[in-house]
């Protein structure tokens, strides 16, 4: 009981204040268009203590897929497909801090869940008749990624970071839900399960 009381001294003395941050992650996939897509988290570091950083953050990303186009005969027609997957999720990050002489080097385990939506937009021209559809369709998802970072000081308030992050991101599979009003435009999901870079800023509040 003692030892606890004391633990618990020590961290909280030792503790920092909570850090606002905001993070872009790009992701390499062939399967999309530019061959990437990117996510924007904005959060709080909660605390500080020796070895141990928690954060939680509100992150976004947004996939777009390689446009889709068909052409059909005897009766010439063109059809154009441009489909996105969209993601609004709450990441958790047990963030594992290791200091160094001039900065950190963190290991970084995320959990990650919300929502996620693939939004398919369908163009038709036949016979000079041009025909619009658009199909959403939103789903939970939650999944797990892991990456490792530095940080350093730029000055007393204001930190900055790069990371290398490995995301097994699944929502790429719920592109397969979307049901045009042609059942023979049925899509196939895309691989969001990859590696990315990112940069980091932090702000100290006091």
């Amino acid at each position: 009981m003692l030892l606890s009381a004391a633990f618990f001294i020590v961290l909280h003395a030792e503790a920092q204040t909570p850090r606002p941050f905001a993070k872009l992650n790009g992701f390499i996939s062939k399967e999309l268009n530019n061959n990437f897509y990117p996510q924007i988290d904005l959060g709080l570091e909660l605390f500080s203590i020796p070895f141990f950083a928690p954060e939680v953050s509100y992150s976004y990303f947004a996939a777009q897929t390689d446009e889709i186009v068909i052409l059909t005969s005897p009766n010439p027609s063109r059809i154009q497909i441009n489909s996105w997957v969209k993601g609004s999720l709450i990441t958790l990050t047990p963030k594992i801090a290791i200091p160094l002489e001039e900065w950190t080097l963190y290991f970084l385990p995320n959990y990650s869940f919300g929502k996620a939506t693939a939004d398919s937009r369908r163009e038709s021209l036949v016979n000079d008749d041009v025909n619009f559809e658009r199909v959403t369709y939103a789903e939970r998802v939650r999944f797990f990624s892991f990456g490792v970072g530095f940080e350093k000081d730029l000055t007393e308030k204001i930190s900055w970071g790069g990371q290398l992050m490995y995301t097994q991101n699944n929502s790429g599979r719920i592109l397969e839900n979307i049901e045009f009003n042609d059942p023979e435009l049925g899509l196939k999901g895309i691989n969001l399960e990859t590696i990315g870079f990112g940069v980091v800023v932090y702000y100290d509040l006091f």
